[in-house]
């Protein structure tokens, strides 16, 4: 499990998430980065994964900045641009990654891009399986996004919610919510697997920048 959340205000983005995660030999490291930088002429993103998200045959993130590399920037609408590039991640995972981590269908590899395309502020998520669904897009709204994490824990946040003003307001509900999933690993069945390093990235129109940066690079 990862606690991955988004808070989006009129000014930008603040998004984060925890840094534990366990590998395929049954080890568990407490630094793994989570959210990463997408950055080209016109387009500032960043790019949250939680869920399954790779193994010795591909890692999601090295895909999604190999794809991004690749996306071309002519759309014209924001959601054409990250519809067109998560098209081209699903396309770049081999088929044999499907049968062995999601072969009830039922186990989800989630995304979530926020940022700005062109000027335009764009808020998308969308899940990974062998059968993609198209992409929610969530452009242009304000509040909390939650990826995944603990609903428990976000229903008693919720309040906090609809009281962010700021930035400065975004990154505290960010970082006290991943936290509390975090200390709640061993008590609520839903914060297993969270915790390690938090980590947690600030987009706006100037650009992407770190409000906790990641200990690792990978």
């Amino acid at each position: 499990m990862t606690a991955l959340l988004c808070s989006a205000t009129d000014d930008g983005f603040v998004i984060g998430a925890d840094g534990m995660r366990q590998r395929t030999d049954g080890s568990v490291r407490l630094d793994a980065q989570k959210v990463f930088p997408l950055q080209t002429d016109g387009v500032d993103l960043a790019c949250g994964w939680a869920g399954i998200v790779g193994n010795d045959l591909v890692e999601f993130a090295a895909v999604t900045k190999k794809a991004f590399g690749i996306t071309a920037t002519q759309s014209k609408h924001p959601c054409d641009y990250i519809e067109n590039l998560v098209e081209t991640v699903h396309r770049s995972i081999p088929g044999n990654f499907w049968p062995v981590f999601h072969p009830t269908g039922k186990e989800l590899t989630l995304v979530i891009f926020a940022g700005y395309f062109k000027g335009e502020p764009i808020l998308s998520k969308f899940q990974l399986a062998a059968s993609m669904g198209r992409p929610e897009h969530l452009e242009g709204c304000r509040g909390v996004v939650p990826v995944t994490g603990s609903e428990t824990v976000f229903q008693e946040f919720k309040p906090r919610a609809y009281k962010i003003k700021s930035l400065e307001h975004s990154r505290e509900f960010v970082e006290d919510y991943i936290r509390e999933c975090s200390e709640r690993r061993g008590i609520e069945p839903d914060c297993a697997g969270i915790g390690g390093h938090i980590h947690i990235a600030q987009i706006t129109p100037d650009g992407f920048s770190w409000l906790i940066e990641p200990k690792t690079g990978e």
